[in-house]
């Protein structure tokens, strides 16, 4: 059974705006919810009078709100900034705050670029896409030119964005100039991968006909093609779609309209938490 936590304050009217997520905060166990998530983000900017004031004022919660503000005021540490919030909050046991004071220490040793490089990765791998790829495209422009092999992996995950948001141009685009960077394989398997979604069966074909030296590794793609279609074959998903079809050309044509519409709503909320990723 999942731990209860009970809320304290109140919800707010007016919520507090963080800058760095392009997130609304809307109570104090939200908050807690974005620390805990988002605990390798976090840095002395974090600690702001705005943020103490919206406590005491607007979550009615005057004695954390004045206690942060004390913080301030005398320059603690984000350590205790952060864990004053949590332990007033009684939102995580103290393990998990002890464990998020560490991760904040082991983020205050790193330089200014590592500590870029760990908040890009760390959107990129939480599906924070739009913001993601904007601070890659920065990094990338900040780069010594010797840095191909750093300049490689974020050219990749460039292209990884641009194939999640269906933007197969762009992708190949990026996963090519990760090749060229660091001339690892994997990087030229997505490159084909990407131009496989781009191009029809014909260019596609043509074009790998030209790839004589990657001959393996287009085998190697179609290979992983197979064994992905052969799970689809085998899926819900595929099992669904197909009873859907049966619907629409049977007697359960209402059915089948509801059903479509609910599942496209889903998938568009998905496509647009994806590019977005944000609440305002």
């Amino acid at each position: 059974m999942s731990k209860l936590i009970l809320c304290i304050g109140e919800y707010a009217k007016t919520p507090y705006w963080i800058d760095r997520s392009e997130m609304n905060i809307y109570s104090i166990e939200e908050l807690c919810y974005f620390i805990r998530e988002n605990i390798v983000l976090l840095d002395k900017e974090f600690m702001r009078i705005e943020l103490g004031s919206w406590l005491e004022k607007e979550c009615g919660l005057k004695e954390l709100g004045q206690e942060l503000l004390s913080c301030i005021r005398q320059h603690a540490s984000l350590n205790v900034f952060v864990s004053r919030i949590m332990r007033y909050a009684h939102y995580c046991s103290e393990s998990e705050i002890q464990e998020m004071d560490q991760q904040i220490t082991e983020n205050a040793e790193m330089n200014n670029w590592e500590k870029r490089k760990t908040r890009v990765d760390f959107y990129f791998k939480n599906g924070r896409f739009a913001i993601a790829l904007r601070e890659y495209e920065s990094l990338r422009k900040e780069l010594n030119l010797e840095d191909r092999k750093l300049s490689a992996r974020i050219s990749n995950n460039i292209g990884t964005i641009y194939a999640h948001l269906y933007a197969f141009d762009m992708a190949a685009v990026n996963f090519l100039r990760a090749y060229e960077e660091d001339e690892k394989e994997e990087y030229f398997f997505v490159y084909l991968a990407a131009k496989r979604m781009l191009l029809s069966e014909k260019e596609y074909v043509d074009f790998v006909a030209q790839e004589v030296e990657h001959y393996d590794i287009s085998l190697q793609l179609e290979k992983t093609l197979e064994n992905l279609n052969s799970l689809w074959e085998e899926s819900d998903e595929k099992h669904m779609l197909e009873e859907l079809n049966e619907w629409r050309n049977g007697k359960r044509v209402n059915e089948y309209y509801e059903t479509v519409e609910q599942l496209t709503n889903q998938w568009k909320d998905v496509y647009r938490d994806s590019v977005l990723n944000n609440r305002k």
